[in-house]
């Protein structure tokens, strides 16, 4: 099944481009490099929130497990597993424009924090239903 959008994620985002700036480090932030994994993780999905605008409301629209679909591209992508056809075509999620993988360790970031937007769109949707 392939759920390509068209120029948005059906949310009505614009993907940002690919030089997205960083989230300007308040003075309690500590550098990237003295967070531990969940620290990145966190730190990268504040970015994405402050940065690219994306929020629960809009992450409560995928039905179709985007989240994690993305989150396993982007974890299997610097692995011995480098089927990039069936990454790309088959898990991908969105418009090949916002694929953009780098490094290893930037994309176990990514996918964690992806994966923290799945966890959380989750539980905000059990809470919409035992409300």
């Amino acid at each position: 099944m392939n759920n390509r959008y068209d120029g948005t994620n059906g949310n009505g985002y614009q993907p940002m481009p690919t030089n997205s700036p960083k989230i300007p480090p308040g003075p309690d932030t500590p550098a990237p490099s003295a967070l531990d994994g969940i620290g990145l993780i966190r730190l990268e999905r504040d970015r994405q929130k402050a940065c690219e605008g994306w929020t629960a409301e809009g992450d409560s629209t995928y039905r179709n497990d985007e989240l994690v679909r993305a989150a396993a591209c982007y974890a299997l992508y610097n692995t011995d597993f480098r089927d990039l056809a069936l990454v790309a075509d088959s898990l991908w999620p969105w418009h090949l424009s916002w694929w953009k993988p780098r490094d290893r360790r930037e994309n176990l970031i990514r996918a964690g924090a992806l994966i923290a937007a799945e966890l959380d769109r989750m539980a905000a949707a059990e809470g919409s239903k035992s409300a």
